[in-house]
């Protein structure tokens, strides 16, 4: 009876370590041939699950879109094959061709497959977009030379005889407009409005920045709003103080501008470490703390302090 009882509880542990061994064959991953491109480039992306042969496997069904702003380009099929002479395992493949015309940071979230009833997950993976650089330094090309073609007047009045007809048109009609409006009586022209002086970037950003903080959006759950809009008074007053289009490039492009302005290393070091915090809010769902909320607009508004133009002997 003890004999039995072993051979039994030996055959339970097999099939239990079996089991597990089973479970283990499943992976899943996904592969990006490049995680930098410029705006509107193809990137390959590869996805592969390894199986046991005897699972049902739940591929996913992909639409147009990866994610919001990450569009598929198109959709390769999906290849099976097994491990080597290991029948036992089975390999799939799909390759999706993705690109993005928004230049940003973008997290391609986990995909899910679904193997024998399970679901098992790929790892995030981050896809960069820039914009194209244009190069200003390189020297200026010589033009080719004009090719001498043989081209007579009686060429040029059969090309053009429809637009000097059109002109000898237009300038009657100007003509008689014209003596038109010498007959008539003078009208008195209204004086114009005096031009308002264009405000200070430095006030509008600080009071930008006072209207923010008393909306109270972080404290209402409500970060990525806040962050949203405190990075879009920085990048107008960055455009309006400094001349850089900060509302079109990415925060890496903003930072590396600042090398040609005169702008202090900790100024510089306090803008960088707040980009990295409100992209990784923005594109990475990241939920700060109340304290590096309140930092976030005090290094704005700091930085705007700094760069305040000094008023000159004139101005008192």
């Amino acid at each position: 009876m003890i004999r039995w009882a072993e051979h039994i509880a030996l055959w339970m542990l097999v099939v239990a370590f079996a089991k597990i061994s089973f479970a283990q064959e499943v992976q899943v991953t996904m592969a990006m041939d490049t995680q930098k491109i410029l705006l509107g480039q193809p990137v390959q992306m590869t996805f592969e699950l390894q199986a046991p042969a005897g699972d049902t496997v739940v591929w996913p069904a992909w639409k147009d879109t990866l994610i919001k702003s990450v569009e598929i380009l198109s959709k390769g099929k999906i290849d099976t094959s097994f491990e080597g002479n290991n029948m036992g395992t089975r390999v799939m493949q799909q390759a999706l061709t993705v690109t993005s015309f928004d230049s940003g940071y973008y997290p391609i979230p986990p995909v899910d497959f679904v193997v024998g009833g399970d679901v098992y997950s790929t790892d995030v993976e981050l896809l960069e977009v820039h914009t194209v650089a244009v190069d200003s330094t390189g020297s200026p090309k010589d033009i080719k030379e004009p090719i001498d073609v043989r081209y007579t007047w009686m060429d040029w009045l059969k090309d053009n005889w429809l637009p000097i007809a059109g002109g000898f048109v237009l300038v009657s009609f100007l003509t008689a407009v014209l003596i038109f409006l010498l007959r008539r009586k003078p009208v008195t022209v209204a004086a114009k409005a005096p031009v308002i002086p264009q405000r200070p970037a430095h006030e509008i950003a600080l009071e930008r920045l006072a209207e923010l903080e008393s909306k109270k959006l972080w404290q209402n759950d409500q970060a990525k709003a806040y962050h949203t809009e405190l990075s879009v008074i920085l990048r107008e007053y960055l455009e309006a103080r400094f001349r850089i289009r900060a509302l079109e490039q990415t925060s890496e492009e903003i930072i590396a501008s600042f090398n040609q302005l005169s702008i202090s290393s900790d100024s510089r070091n306090s803008l960088r470490n707040y980009f990295k915090l409100a992209d990784l809010v923005k594109f990475a769902k990241s939920k700060p703390l109340g304290s590096e909320n309140e930092l976030s607009l005090q290094q704005v508004r700091d930085f705007v302090n700094q760069t305040t133009p000094k008023p000159t002997n004139s101005e008192g």
